[in-house]
Formats: structure tokens, C-alpha cells, sequence
């Protein structure tokens, strides 16, 4: 399997000297168009007669940017997937309320191995070879932590028991040598056993992956009565059924429970050959995704189309997109929260040793908070560029931001009962406060992003006061 040195897939010099707030040229070769400013204002209304609605969020790109819309993105492939407003969300039968005695968000680690299977922890390393320090997996006390921050209101826990562990399923067999390449191993806890099905790694990058679906069968029997949802992390590679060459989770928000595996977030795959397909953009991740330079390029048609297969990142849950309504504004030397962004994120310079390791903790959080959005009842978002949107590729993943629109924040903050400043400063205090998390790219950006929307929203409160 080739590597790719950094020179051959990206340009690591860009500027990033100017900002895109509207959809990427190539959305206009799609079904897609971005609903329309009274429309994405009407989304955030619980009914009619809700007029507590703040409009400026709506006429400001430089906080909530359109969705980018490249080719082969979930937006490409599914142009006309259906606007969930806050209204339709709030009166889904299907949807989980959060109540005093559900309202706890349980973590459950990865499980352990027990000693004689312990081929089955190897089948967490990825089959290449790359040089330089190994980056660590994701932290899971800091993975609970920001979990606690984005979703403020709610309580975040650890799930101790039961524990989980994988074991053999064929365990009669005593006298016979056990297969290194399973069909099915288990996982029990200790009064139960859950068969999951194994099978060989489509494309190589790993040996074996685990069913996503019996995964989430056996979550769905832990979940604690008192838990408004519940999560399970591993790092193994899944697949959910015999088209997918691979998923990094899913979630069954009417049964509580999310699936997120951290495989394919190591970006030390990120520039191996067969994962070139996706052109992971690890120098225009968000919010460097909205360079208008990169934009560009990356939606220009190559010479040499090739047909590429769909991989499941996230799974579900009319006129060109350039009308006038959605039009991006001129460009101005006043600074937003997407310039301060990618202003903070241009000058951080990471320490080689930490910098996969916050890509990797960083990529993984965004799809935990996804998945969880779905426990929520959230679907897919298709009015902004928004932490909600589906996603098609590692690639689309990372240019994705960490943040809520302001029609799913809603939808949270609904749920959780909080406030929009309080829970913007729990997320600054993680970004700013955790340790390494401040010098970690994505987390940088968002750091920044909070700060000036929390001096947007300082100065409409202030406007508020002064005219009442």
C-alpha cells in the first residue's frame, strides 16, 4: 500500500486569504439549494406564534456559513434530503424527551479483551506502515468532558458496570485452537453474552471489523434506566452490511444508544493511497474549508474522472444555489467568528508529537456529538454548514464544523432547558482549559469562533437593555 508524502496531496502553504460563506460552485450541479432566509428563520420557530426568534443569526454568513456542498459530499448524493424544522423535531412521537429521571448521558469506554482472544485487540491496528511517534487514541475522559460541555444541561457519567469484554462465542470448544479470524466473537458482561459477527477488512487498512449493528444490540442492553442516551466508543473498524466497505457509527435515537468507532479518524491514514480517493484535508479542515482557493480547486473537474464508492461516515438519521437571498456578502474588514477562526487556526503552529493526536481526538468528538444529536432526535441538518449535516467521506467529516446552527442549537437548548451564553461559555472553558485541547487546530478555531460569538450575542443583549 502507497504512501504519500504531504507534497503529493496537499498544498500546505495556502493563505486561506478569503472566505466563502455560500455553497461550493459545484452545488449548482446538484439538486441541492439552500432554503431561503424566511425559511431558515421560520425552522427555528417551536409554532407560529413563536417570535422569540433572533434574525440576525440568519443574515450572518460570517457565523453560519451555508453548507460547502463538494462533489461527493452527503449533499451531493442526496440533494433534496428533507429540512427538519425545530417545530416537526419538537412534535416527533419517536423523539425522547429529557425528563429529571433521564437525563444522564453514559460513556462507555472500549471494551477490554479477554487474555486468550487477544488477537481481537490487534485488529485495532491499522495494517501500514508510516513513520514518526504513534499518535495516542482518543481520550475518553476528555471525550466526556466535551460531551458535557456541548450538550450543558445534562449529566455526563462513565458506565462501570457492567463492564463489557470481547471473549470467544465459540467457548465449548475447550480442546480446539482457537481461529485467529473468527466469524463471530462476544461480548459479554457478566450475566450476558452478545454475539458479534466479524469479517475480513474490505480494503485492507484493517485485518478484521465488527458488525455495527450487534454492537448496537448490545448497547441497547445496558442501557440504564435512568439514561436519557447512551454511548459506546471502540476502536475497532466496522461495517453495517455487505455493501459498506466501512461506518464510524451510528445512532437509534428511540432506543437511546450511539455507536461511534475511532478507526477511521487516525489521520495517519489520512495519506495512504487508497484513502486518496477522499483527499483529506488536513491543512483545510475546518475552518479552513471555507478558503475560497481551496474551494475552487477542489470543486474543479479532474481530467481523469474516477467512480468512486460512497463510504458511511454518518449515517441518517429547484434553482442553482447562488440566489440572491444567499448570496455571499461582500467582503469586509470586520472581523466574524469564522474569520477569527481560521485567523486563530493559520497561526498555531502544534508541536509535531501532539498534532495527530489532536486530529484524532478532534474528528472523533465531532462525530460523538453528531451521533448523540441523533439520541436527541435531531435528523440531518441541510440549512447550514453545522455539526448536524450528514457526510459521505473522512473527507467531508473534517471540513465539517464542531458547532450547532442556530435550528439545531435550538432544538438543543430546547431539550436541555439551558441558555445559548451559558453553554457557549462551557465550551470555551474546554477549549480553552483542557489540557492540550488549546493547542489542538479544530479546537483553536472553535475557541476562537465562541469568543466573538459571544461578543455578537454581548452586544444584541446590550442593544436589548438600552432600548427597553
Amino acid at each position: 500500500m502507497k504512501i504519500l508524502i504531504p507534497s503529493e496531496w496537499e498544498d500546505v502553504k495556502c493563505t486561506h486569504n478569503k472566505l466563502s460563506y455560500t455553497p461550493s460552485p459545484w452545488a449548482s450541479k446538484t439538486a441541492y439549494v439552500q432554503p431561503k432566509l424566511e425559511e431558515r428563520i421560520a425552522a427555528c420557530r417551536l409554532s407560529p406564534q413563536d417570535t422569540a426568534i433572533r434574525t440576525t443569526d440568519h443574515t450572518s454568513p460570517g457565523t453560519f456559513p451555508a453548507p460547502l456542498v463538494f462533489p461527493e459530499d452527503d449533499l451531493d448524493y442526496d440533494s433534496d434530503y428533507p429540512a427538519q424544522d425545530v417545530a416537526s423535531w419538537k412534535s416527533d412521537p419517536e423523539r425522547n424527551e429529557v425528563t429529571p429521571d433521564r437525563k444522564t448521558i453514559y460513556v462507555v469506554a472500549p471494551p477490554e479483551t479477554d487474555e486468550d482472544m487477544y488477537f481481537i485487540e490487534q485488529w485495532t491496528n491499522a495494517d501500514f506502515h508510516a513513520g514518526g511517534i504513534p499518535p495516542s487514541r482518543p481520550d475518553v475522559g476528555k471525550l466526556e468532558r466535551y460531551i458535557a460541555a456541548f450538550y450543558h444541561g445534562m449529566t455526563v457519567k462513565r458506565l462501570e458496570n457492567p463492564k463489557l469484554t470481547f471473549t470467544n462465542w465459540d467457548s465449548g470448544a475447550k480442546t480446539k485452537k482457537i481461529s485467529e479470524t473468527p466469524r463471530y466473537i462476544g461480548l459479554k458482561t457478566e450475566t450476558e453474552c452478545t454475539r458479534i459477527r466479524t469479517r475480513a477488512g474490505r480494503d485492507s487498512v484493517y485485518v478484521r471489523q465488527l458488525n455495527l449493528d450487534d454492537l448496537l444490540d448490545a448497547a441497547i442492553d445496558i442501557v440504564p434506566k435512568d439514561a436519557y442516551a447512551l454511548l459506546l466508543l471502540v476502536h475497532h473498524d466496522l461495517y453495517e452490511n455487505n455493501e459498506d466497505d466501512w461506518t464510524c457509527g451510528r445512532a437509534y435515537g428511540g432506543s437511546r444508544v450511539a455507536v461511534v468507532s475511532t478507526a477511521r479518524y487516525n489521520p495517519l491514514l489520512d495519506n495512504l493511497s487508497i484513502h486518496w480517493v477522499h483527499e483529506v484535508p488536513q491543512h483545510h479542515a475546518w475552518p479552513a474549508s471555507h478558503c475560497e482557493t481551496y474551494i475552487q480547486d477542489r470543486c474543479t473537474p479532474p481530467s481523469n474522472p474516477i467512480t468512486k464508492k460512497r463510504k458511511t461516515v454518518k449515517a441518517p438519521g429547484g434553482d442553482p444555489a447562488s440566489s440572491s437571498s444567499n448570496a455571499e456578502p461582500e467582503q469586509t474588514q470586520t472581523t466574524t467568528p469564522l474569520s477569527a477562526a481560521l485567523s486563530a487556526y493559520a497561526a498555531l503552529d502544534p508541536p509535531l508529537m501532539l498534532w495527530p493526536t489532536g486530529l484524532w481526538f478532534s474528528r472523533t468528538a465531532r462525530t460523538v456529538t453528531h451521533e448523540l444529536g441523533h439520541c436527541f432526535g435531531i435528523e440531518h441538518c441541510v440549512y447550514y454548514a453545522c455539526c448536524m449535516q450528514g457526510s459521505a467521506s473522512i473527507a467531508e467529516d473534517v471540513r465539517q464544523p464542531p458547532y450547532l446552527c442556530p435550528v439545531d442549537l435550538k432544538k438543543v437548548l430546547v431539550a436541555t432547558g439551558t441558555g445559548e451564553v451559558e453553554r457557549y461559555r462551557r465550551l470555551l472553558e474546554f477549549c480553552e482549559g483542557e489540557e492540550w485541547v488549546d493547542k489542538w487546530e479544530m479546537f483553536v478555531g472553535y475557541a476562537a469562533w465562541i469568543r466573538e460569538r459571544l461578543k455578537v450575542l454581548e452586544r444584541e443583549q446590550e442593544q436589548e437593555y438600552s432600548s427597553a
